[in-house]
């Protein structure tokens, strides 16, 4: 269901970030901004048509809501009849068959409800779905339920995805085939230019009455204008090789972004040997609100003597209000040593006396600092890391000299690697009030704007850029 997804040959169990996680996994729709409205159509094998529907909209945080259609249906065929013994007895009737499914279903955060550390990047989704078939051998309705996971890790990028399929009654007496799912999806920013995404997929799906069956999908997005972005995608599904190259799958993807508004059609080539290709097309339409700004500052010397206490400056500027906040020191190979947490927004001031979270000192060498924040819409902001260097006892006082601090260009492009453009462009903004006559700070004011769906406002600084030539 959705060109995007078939075109990574249905690898989307961990993916499922857009109104189509209520067919793949409910609980992407925790992930779904605003409200969206996304209709397929499948032209399938032999005359078999697939059109489906689906709506959701964002109730409050990562709390959405989802409502689905789907309708299968064939072209009008002449039935085949059999003999007492099986054979085939030439043609009967004409006849024609469909499907029909109506869903209803949640998503949200689980560190919305329980608040434990490792549920805040943990989302969960149910949806219930009203069953009907019209066959020649086979009419009536059936209920059915699904359950799914996604649990994200944000600083490996990586998310892992669980969903159980099909759990309900039975039409006549042909129950509906339980699926289960199991995938994991990987992405890296800023590949070939900046704003540009890759998403590698890896998905095994089991079905009680087919077996395994394993998938792989990628897919490459990219800015192409001001507000125009596309993407390339591909998937292979290797338990298909008895078609030849067909289990190979293509696809691709085009967004127009408006003020507050989106519009974007994809497009999946899924062929099937012999019996013949078929092609889905996806309309994707949302309304998305601006998000409320969150950011979240850290700042602190360089080196401190672990015989004295080192004093950390934090802060964060959230719209909505802050609703918790997590400080993490990590050592060098990226292990947390020492974790501080609270409800609302962070102290000003943290002062750290060098031990961890046992009461022990740690070992002399580098350490890093991290600041999260957390607003009530459940929308999350960190801060820039800051490395620290842990000298021993009775180091020479100018061991402690803090170090050059980095320029407000440099600052702000370390934030756009890392996909945090409302923070690169508070930098960008005041490297170019600071340097009105230096073109660069105004470029990439440009791409954070671009990225934040800025239109107008990118429009305006391009305007600025060329009268500076």
């Amino acid at each position: 269901m959705g060109a995007r997804s078939s075109a990574m040959a249905d690898s989307f169990t961990a993916v499922a970030d857009d109104a189509t996680a209520l067919y793949w996994n409910p609980a992407g729709l925790a992930l779904v901004k605003g409200t969206s409205l996304s209709t397929t159509h499948g032209q399938w094998l032999q005359g078999v048509t697939n059109d489906y529907i689906v709506l959701s909209h964002q109730l409050e945080g990562n709390s959405v809501l989802g409502l689905g259609f789907v309708n299968q249906s064939t072209q009008t065929f002449n039935s085949a009849l059999e003999d007492s013994l099986g054979n085939y007895a030439g043609q009967g009737t004409a006849v024609s068959a469909s499907d029909w499914a109506f869903s209803a279903a949640y998503g949200d955060r689980l560190g919305h409800w329980i608040k434990e550390d490792f549920l805040q990047n943990t989302y969960a989704g149910l949806k219930a779905t009203l069953v009907g078939q019209n066959a020649l051998t086979s009419v009536g309705n059936a209920i059915s339920f699904e359950v799914g996971i996604l649990q994200a890790f944000p600083e490996q990028r990586v998310t892992l995805g669980f969903d159980v399929q099909n759990v309900g009654t039975a039409i006549q007496d042909r129950s509906q085939p339980v699926l289960f799912k199991a995938g994991a999806s990987w992405y890296r920013p800023h590949n070939l230019t900046e704003g540009d995404k890759l998403v590698l997929a890896a998905e095994f799906d089991v079905q009680d009455d087919t077996g395994p069956h394993p998938s792989f999908g990628t897919e490459y997005s990219s800015p192409l204008a001001r507000d125009f972005s596309g993407a390339l995608r591909a998937g292979v599904r290797p338990t298909d090789e008895q078609y030849g190259f067909s289990f190979l799958t293509f696809g691709a993807g085009i967004v127009k972004s408006f003020n507050g508004f989106n519009a974007g059609l994809d497009y999946a080539f899924v062929p099937y040997g012999a019996i013949g290709p078929t092609h889905r097309f996806t309309l994707n339409l949302s309304l998305v609100a601006a998000e409320a700004k969150l950011t979240a500052f850290l700042e602190g010397p360089s080196h401190f003597n672990l015989d004295s206490l080192v004093s950390l400056s934090l802060g964060t500027q959230a719209d909505a209000g802050a609703a918790d906040w997590n400080l993490t020191l990590a050592d060098a190979k990226g292990a947390a040593v020492k974790r501080v947490s609270g409800q609302g927004a962070p102290p000003a001031r943290f002062d750290w006396d060098g031990k961890n979270n046992a009461g022990e000192k740690v070992a002399p060498g580098s350490y890093g600092a991290q600041l999260t924040v957390r607003d009530v819409t459940g929308q999350v902001a960190s801060s820039r890391p800051l490395a620290l260097t842990a000298d021993p006892s009775g180091a020479p006082a100018e061991s402690l000299a803090p170090a050059a601090k980095p320029s407000s260009l440099e600052e702000g492009t370390a934030y756009m690697k890392d996909g945090q453009w409302e923070k690169a462009l508070d930098f960008f903004q005041g490297e170019s009030a600071k340097n009105p006559k230096d073109p660069e700070p105004y470029r990439k004011t440009i791409t954070c704007l671009f990225q934040l769906g800025r239109l107008e406002d990118a429009e305006k600084v391009s305007e600025t850029l060329m009268n500076l030539r």
